[in-house]
């Protein structure tokens, strides 16, 4: 409806009601109806939350209290560490310390730094790393409990590192940058001073349940870790099969081989052998080394039942696998 306005000539227009109140009940509805599924959905997420969801334990590892690395890029070393700490479950060992994290840092970042001097900043200095990073420091600098070293001499009660890093980063730029073509005898030194401000001192000697320990007598005594236990798989398509690799990845500072290996196969393979009991007269502390030899085992000798497992698990491959197990079981040296 248009009506005019006499006193200026203006032109005012006006919706009819009928038209208004269909749009209105309209919104409504729709308003309405979001309304009840929000509430249907928040029950929905209520009655979850209240009930849990619910697992069935297949295979049950035991394992350590879960750690919070917080505000630090140190997640190869927390669950590295975490993984050792579950080796020493699986091995036997009662009251399992939780294990220093940043004591894995501090030696990483030393060593870390070193390198990136020596090829003029041509590295990655930071925080990253990677599992065998901690592999290296247990078998170079031993590993200590957290309560001996928390690595926490900075104001805060947890790990935040965004000024460590950026202060290491710049320190390692002005080493490389320096005018003077020639390295100092005391940039090392002015290097491991901030990580002792920071981190705090790296500890010679130090008491654990009334034991004097060094850092490798700990690993040796306490721990009983073998670093040359451990080897690194990955799987990658870039890579020949069956062969090792260096990572091209930033944080591989150690530029540390992995052996590339079909991943599907090596799961299926040795998940066999745990649910059908073929390595219960295998000590617990070889079991490792069981796969990694039984593996390089069928690679040599069983190539073609490798193939055969991948396509499908017939009452014949399934008698092959379990022919194969048993061989090798007669070779294997606990």
């Amino acid at each position: 409806m248009i009506i005019k306005n006499s006193k200026n000539n203006k032109k005012i227009i006006l919706l009819s009601s009928y038209k208004v109140k269909p749009v209105i009940m309209k919104r409504t509805r729709k308003l309405n109806l979001l309304i009840l599924l929000a509430f249907m959905v928040g029950n929905v997420s209520m009655s979850v939350a209240q009930e849990g969801y619910q697992f069935t334990d297949v295979k049950r590892l035991d394992v350590t209290s879960v750690k919070d690395q917080h505000r630090s890029g140190t997640c190869w070393s927390f669950s590295g560490l975490a993984f050792l700490e579950a080796e020493m479950l699986r091995m036997g060992k009662k009251d399992v310390p939780y294990l220093s994290p940043m004591f894995v840092v501090r030696n990483c970042y030393y060593d870390k730094a070193v390198k990136y001097v020596r090829l003029h900043g041509h590295l990655n200095l930071g925080g990253g790393g990677a599992f065998h990073d901690v592999l290296y420091v247990l078998k170079n600098n031993g590993l200590v409990p957290n309560e001996v070293y928390p690595g926490l001499n900075y104001g805060e009660d947890n790990h935040v590192h965004g000024e460590l890093d950026e202060l290491l980063l710049n320190y390692g730029k002005s080493i490389v940058k320096n005018k003077n073509k020639k390295l100092s005898t005391a940039w090392k030194k002015g290097f491991n001073l901030i990580l002792d401000t920071y981190l705090g001192k790296s500890p010679e000697h130090f008491k654990y349940k009334g034991k004097t320990y060094t850092p490798k007598t700990f690993a040796k005594d306490v721990t009983g870790l073998n670093a040359d236990d451990y080897v690194s798989l990955t799987s990658y398509t870039h890579h020949p099969f069956y062969e090792k690799f260096i990572m091209e990845l930033p944080d591989n500072w150690l530029w540390e081989s992995s052996y590339n290996v079909k991943l599907n196969e090596l799961k299926e393979v040795i998940d066999y052998a745990l649910n059908n009991g073929y390595l219960e007269d295998i000590a617990l502390e070889h079991i490792s080394r069981w796969e990694s030899e039984f593996y390089t085992f069928l690679e040599n000798s069983k190539s073609e039942l490798l193939s055969l497992i991948k396509d499908s698990w017939t009452e014949e491959v399934i008698s092959s696998l379990e022919q194969a197990i048993r061989e090798f079981n007669e070779s294997f040296s606990a």
